[in-house]
């Protein structure tokens, strides 16, 4: 079922322990018009007594624009390499890039890193595999001088479809630590329960790293929603592993932390900066397919059956 384009100017909220009702989310009777469900997600969030989404995908399959102008970037003018504290200006830099795009140097990467594990705190979608922007963005932002020059849009793709894999492997870590909650302290557990129990500082350790402050208690609290939800996916497909995780990722819980604002540890913040409602998600809940992993999939069917078909040439 495709979203439709909602402005809501009151979140629906069911708190998971029941006792605090948000001021400005008055939800307490499941019969209520604003406690209708929207669509089958949300009709199982309210089953199992799972806070509601304030927010929803634009009909063209964006994220919703962020409520209030996102915060500027800090790119500096000199990069400083850690072991010896020698600085890089954006042109030195631009010439490292050109040379060792394909097996960057590791304080580089960390540069990078530091950016995607913001955006991953955010968002455990990317756009779309052909387009790839959003990493694409995150590399000329922090590197202008190189992007400028049209020589090097191509390195920029490579850069990006490598950090692509990357992310996607965070996704899979993701995963397997809330599963790893799931079978250790939530088993016997009623999913509107496990609010005191959820650890977000330990199922989002190595995204936290990136972060300078303390979590907020909203973004606490957004990120213990996509655990738990997570885990409601385990406990409704107990035998099935892969079910549960696609309708995890399918839920796209991105909804709760698309527009946090996570302050970087490198005080850069291109990722803090960025309107992510601009990119075109292929992932987008309430859709029967990921489009995006489908055509991955058939992408490499292709390419199998095309080294297939040349073989029987050769032979």
């Amino acid at each position: 079922m495709h979203v439709e384009v909602m402005e809501k100017t009151e979140a629906m909220i069911f708190d998971l322990n029941l006792k605090e009702v948000n001021v400005c989310t008055i939800i307490t009777d499941s019969t209520s018009e604003y406690a209708a469900a929207r669509d089958n997600f949300e009709q199982q969030l309210i089953n199992n007594n799972l806070e509601l989404l304030s927010q929803y995908f634009t009909k063209e399959r964006h994220y919703p624009r962020s409520p209030s102008p996102r915060p500027n970037a800090n790119v500096p003018d000199k990069y400083t390499e850690p072991k010896t504290s020698r600085e890089y200006s954006q042109k030195q830099m631009s010439e490292i890039l050109e040379n060792n795009y394909s097996s960057l140097p590791k304080w580089i990467l960390d540069i990078i890193y530091v950016e995607l594990r913001a955006l991953f705190l955010r968002t455990r979608h990317l756009d779309h595999s052909s387009r790839n922007s959003m990493i694409e963005d995150i590399i000329s932002k922090l590197f202008p001088h190189f992007s400028k020059k049209k020589e090097n849009k191509q390195k920029i793709s490579f850069m990006g479809k490598r950090f692509r894999k990357v992310f996607d492997g965070w996704r899979s870590e993701l995963w397997s630590n809330i599963g790893f909650a799931y079978q250790n302290s939530c088993t016997n557990d009623n999913i509107s329960q496990l609010k005191s129990k959820v650890s977000v500082s330990t199922i989002f350790r190595q995204w936290l790293t990136c972060v300078s402050n303390e979590l907020s208690e909203e973004m606490e609290r957004a990120l213990q929603n996509v655990i738990i939800y997570g885990i409601r996916c385990l406990s409704e497909e107990v035998d099935d592993d892969k079910t549960a995780r696609r309708n995890f990722f399918m839920a796209n819980t991105d909804l709760y932390t698309i527009n946090l604002d996570f302050a970087c540890t490198d005080k850069i913040d291109v990722t803090r900066s960025m309107e992510l409602s601009h990119y075109y998600i292929s992932a987008a809940r309430s859709f029967p397919e990921d489009d995006d992993e489908k055509n991955d999939n058939d992408e490499r069917e292709q390419r199998k059956h095309k080294k297939k078909v040349t073989k029987k040439i050769e032979n």
